[in-house]
């Protein structure tokens, strides 16, 4: 399919200028724009034509995901193997990401840690729900950590860094909301109950959430796990190492981009607990 500028609206050229963020032998990495579905739906543009277009790659396959409004770095391999082996990485927590965020109000400066279970929409709704009891639902874990205190339209905001620990669909917006401070820009899960009358909607042109950079930590913990595969995943996976999006959410309050190597959460370590045992994450 042949993308045309009359296609692209402005929000997006700035993503689109820098789309393909790394190349490698087995995996490459591109600048996903907010508002695009990853395959074809309808006529509408997709992640998956932007791709052919402007990498000039054909066969691929998309390792973890992110959600429609979701800016920022998404990995992708160029073969089934490539693919199982980011896949085994990413659900071990092997290859992380954090994200950028800017939420409704000031949350004082500290570090955060949402572990409310999330469950799947009840029939046809798209919304995810939190547990309303305890045994339902996933357990999962968010990072959340304020960077600094602003206001958009007389109203206060924060800046914020995240991370999920144990991932699910929409889980930092629905950990955000359940906090009382939901993203901006999140029409889905703005209006949640615990948030009626709590802030005016502040209009904007995307949902303030970009995944900042994808980080592969150097730890053998899977080989262990995979004796036979890991000398192959490991000599796959090592061209991964750090990728970075620049941040695009600082600008809305009048701020600099801020530099990833500037991340509290960078190579911070986190602990959760598997049954018995607590696990270490870096």
């Amino acid at each position: 399919m042949k993308i045309t500028t009359r296609q692209i609206c402005a929000v997006h050229e700035e993503f689109l200028k820098n789309f393909q963020l790394f190349s490698g032998i087995n995996f490459f990495a591109v600048n996903k724009p907010p508002d695009f579905h990853l395959e074809r739906a309808d006529s509408t543009i997709c992640i998956e034509d932007l791709v052919r277009e402007l990498c000039n790659i054909d066969k691929f396959r998309i390792c973890g995901q992110l959600d429609y409004a979701t800016s920022g770095v998404m990995l992708l391999a160029k073969s089934k193997l490539a693919s199982k082996y980011a896949n085994l990485m990413i659900y071990a927590k092997e290859i992380y990401k954090v994200y950028l965020a800017l939420l409704y109000g000031h949350l004082p400066i500290d570090t955060y840690h949402i572990t409310r279970s999330i469950c799947k929409p009840r029939g046809d709704e798209f919304k995810m729900r939190l547990a309303g009891s305890e045994g339902e639902g996933k357990a999962c874990h968010s990072v959340l950590i304020p960077r600094s205190h602003h206001s958009i339209e007389g109203q206060p905001v924060t800046l914020c860094e995240l991370r999920t620990i144990t991932g699910r669909r929409h889980q930092l917006r629905l950990h955000c909301a359940s906090i009382g401070h939901p993203i901006i820009g999140d029409v889905t899960y703005f209006n949640e109950r615990n948030l009626t009358g709590r802030y005016k909607e502040i209009e904007t042109d995307r949902m303030m959430l970009h995944c900042w950079f994808l980080k592969r930590n150097s730890s053998d913990e899977l080989s262990a796990k995979y004796p036979k595969d890991w000398p192959k995943m490991r000599e796959m996976i090592e061209e991964i190492e750090l990728i970075v999006s620049p941040d695009v959410i600082s600008k809305y309050v009048n701020q600099p981009p801020i530099n990833h190597l500037d991340s509290v959460l960078l190579n911070m370590q986190f602990e959760q607990r598997v049954g018995s045992q607590i696990k270490v994450f870096k």
